[in-house]
């Protein structure tokens, strides 16, 4: 994950497709019904401060904290969102005293192995509140065979991507867990392109490109 370091300045200019576009408003969308605008929020692997991209303005929820285990993408990330707070971190042994009612993980949890992925959620279970919710987005084996060449450098930057499956992440996650997939329209037109929309279904849709986690880790 530290591979990050290299690419950083430049990591949000791969992500300006409709289709990234799209991805980021059915995120958005996730992320206010959630509650995560509010906080406490926990960032995990929060690179360059894509949840805060997402929220109105870039404001910070109250008690936000933002980890990444990558100096230069936490200064990409301190320098979009000077009032938010970041501190290094690594997601899968994160070294942590408060206790958050909401927390985000995105894109991140692939460049660990599934067995490291299991470790670190049990972690997480020792800093969330009681009453909490949790966001993970993952990618699954279709979307790591179709990437955008225009982000073909960012995996040889990280390490290997482990892809994930409706039944990896309820083994993971346990039962309190709810899968979602986030999907995009595939037709070619160019029209269609400019409205393309991802789009989250119930259960698993045939062919999503990422699994979408919400719950908690009760």
């Amino acid at each position: 994950m530290a591979g990050y370091n290299g690419i950083a300045t430049r990591y949000d200019s791969y992500y300006t497709r409709p289709r990234d576009r799209a991805e980021n408003a059915v995120l958005r969308a996730l992320a206010y019904c959630l509650g995560f605008h509010v906080g406490p929020v926990l960032d995990l692997g929060c690179g360059t401060g894509l949840l805060l991209d997402l929220l109105a303005e870039g404001e910070p929820a109250e008690g936000y904290l933002g980890l990444d285990c990558s100096p230069t993408m936490l200064a990409a990330a301190r320098w979009k969102h000077p009032r938010a707070r970041f501190q290094p971190g690594d997601l899968r042994r994160p070294m942590l005293v408060a206790r958050y009612s909401h927390l985000w993980c995105s894109f991140a949890l692939q460049h660990v192995t599934l067995g490291e992925a299991r470790e670190a959620v049990d972690r997480w279970r020792g800093f969330v509140t009681r009453r909490h919710v949790v966001c993970v987005v993952v990618p699954t084996a279709r979307h790591l065979a179709d990437r955008n060449p225009a982000t073909a450098e960012i995996p040889h930057a990280a390490g290997p991507e482990t892809p994930w499956s409706p039944a990896t992440a309820r083994a993971i996650f346990g039962p309190a867990i709810h899968v979602q997939g986030l999907t995009y329209s595939r037709t070619g037109s160019a029209r269609l392109a400019a409205l393309e929309h991802a789009t989250l279904g119930r259960g698993w849709p045939a062919g999503a490109d990422f699994l979408v986690l919400t719950g908690t880790l009760r």
